[in-house]
């Protein structure tokens, strides 16, 4: 169950996932993936939000990101390369959220295991330019034997209260922990600040429950009318390593990426180590954070491998 920790205001968007995918099995807890993605950034033509989810872990035989980025796209990603570079049918957040919980209703309907989509970002009109943006937050939860719910802040929110705060699922923190770390970041001006802050707060927390995982992604996202740029980071607990297929037997420090979808390419989950990538969509310059080059890897990035589900 992925502890969704998400912070939105008028100087950025950000959202801190933990990457644990367990299996229950009577009373046990088994983990099935400790770097699962639980996170897609989105770029559409009427905003750009990361979305992430809680909950189901599997969906139609495929990861719950994969499933989810094919609904948005209409393309197959399932094993697809790291990068597909192709006109991509991207719908709007608009249409986003309102045939998306209509699938999962379908798709979910003999499910005994909820799924829930926490969705942050920024918004425009499509006719308006991006001085007109305003962040935005949204949730689609899918409980067993119900239709699926989308709660959606009202779009002048920001007006009557500076910061927008929540923990996914409900029940996931105290409420009085919830008070307390949403004061405590709001007082953060910068997002990897506030990154750090609310891996901690995760940490804490998986501490005492099983099904929060200590390593974390952070995608942060700045308002379009001041910067077009997200950042994203994967923030290990410890340091994590693996290898390349050209640099066979050698093994170096990776970090990992989650989907990041735009009209015009896909990048799919991956692990690079080289000091990261940058993606172009457009204005959009979506940064991508790994560790510094080395005198043996100067840069290398592949598909994620997956565990089975």
């Amino acid at each position: 169950m992925t502890l969704i920790l998400s912070r939105i205001s008028d100087a950025y968007a950000l959202q801190v996932t933990d990457r644990l995918v367990s299996q229950r099995i009577g009373t046990n807890n088994n983990p099935v993936d400790l770097l699962a993605n639980k996170n897609i950034l989105y770029i559409a033509r009427d905003g750009v939000a990361c979305f992430a989810y809680t909950g189901l872990a599997a969906l139609g035989g495929k990861a719950t990101d994969v499933w989810i980025a094919e609904q948005m796209t209409g393309l197959a990603l399932e094993g697809s390369p790291c990068t597909r570079i192709d006109r991509t049918t991207v719908l709007t957040l608009h249409e986003v959220l309102t045939t998306l919980p209509s699938i999962m209703d379908v798709a979910l309907r003999s499910s005994a295991v909820p799924l829930q989509l926490v969705i942050i970002g920024w918004r425009w009109q499509t006719r308006r330019r991006w001085r007109r943006a305003f962040p935005f937050y949204a949730k689609v939860t899918k409980l067993p034997k119900k239709e699926a719910v989308v709660e959606i802040a009202p779009r002048y929110w920001h007006y009557r209260r500076r910061l927008w705060f929540d923990a996914s699922p409900s029940g996931s923190l105290e409420n009085n922990a919830v008070m307390t770390l949403g004061s405590a970041i709001s007082k953060l001006p910068e997002p990897d600040d506030a990154s750090e802050a609310l891996a901690d707060a995760i940490r804490k927390v998986a501490e005492s429950n099983k099904y929060v995982g200590k390593d974390c992604m952070s995608v942060a996202i700045a308002p379009p009318h001041i910067a077009s740029v997200c950042r994203i980071r994967f923030m290990p607990f410890q340091v994590r390593t693996g290898s390349s297929r050209w640099l066979p037997g050698r093994m170096f420090p990776i970090a990992y990426s989650p989907f990041i979808v735009t009209p015009q390419m896909v990048v799919s989950p991956s692990e690079m180590s080289g000091g990261g990538i940058i993606v172009a969509a457009g204005p959009w310059r979506v940064e991508v954070f790994a560790p510094e080059r080395t005198a043996e890897v100067l840069f290398t990035m592949q598909s994620q491998k997956r565990n089975p589900l």
